[in-house]
């Protein structure tokens, strides 16, 4: 069993911050956690993380994506900037090693839950072109409001067959889903 923290710091300190507190496992981010604006990072300490995560012997890392993101918005900017900066998170967090990218998946805000659903499994599939064979995209199905408008991922087993369904279809690679679910790439 690992134990771990949230620790602040992202790609520079958050292992560091883990040692100190004596933890095993660490959730980070890989941006700011409130701006859309992704940060360019360099190969460097992309590198210098997966050294030192050995070093340490952190066991288990997984990246949580921006708090902005929201994959079933009807507002199509929202939208394409959450796209982006979900791929740029898979990127980052594949450089790394990290065995996991956790995303809110968002709120169909009045839209209708399967309008929303209609935007998030091609959202998903851009995405998870960006993963890796050992970095997987968790959906959280915690976050948001509640009633009708309720986060995707609790009714969350419709959305991950049909990412799988479209995923086989199309003979497109791996994914990862909540509750439980895992899907690959």
């Amino acid at each position: 069993m690992y134990l771990g923290a949230h620790c602040s710091g992202g790609i520079k300190k958050s292992l560091d911050r883990a040692a100190e507190i004596g933890a095993d496992s660490l959730q980070l981010f890989v941006q700011s956690p409130r701006a859309w604006k992704f940060p360019d990072h360099d190969p460097k300490d992309l590198a210098a993380f997966r050294t030192k995560r050995e070093e340490l012997g952190i066991g288990g890392v997984v990246v949580h994506a921006l708090y902005l993101v929201n994959l079933a918005s009807p507002n199509d900017e929202f939208y394409e900037k959450s796209i982006a900066t979900m791929s740029s998170t898979m990127d980052a967090s594949s450089a790394i090693g990290a065995e996991a990218v956790i995303f809110p998946v968002g709120s169909h805000q009045g839209a209708g839950f399967e309008a929303g659903l209609e935007r998030v499994v091609p959202a998903m599939e851009q995405i998870l072109e960006h993963s890796s064979e050992t970095t997987w995209l968790l959906m959280e199905n915690s976050a948001g409001a509640g009633g009708d408008d309720r986060p995707l991922a609790r009714r969350a087993r419709r959305a991950v067959r049909r990412v799988l369904e479209a995923r086989a279809a199309r003979r497109l690679p791996r994914l990862v889903p909540p509750l439980g679910v895992r899907l690959r790439r």
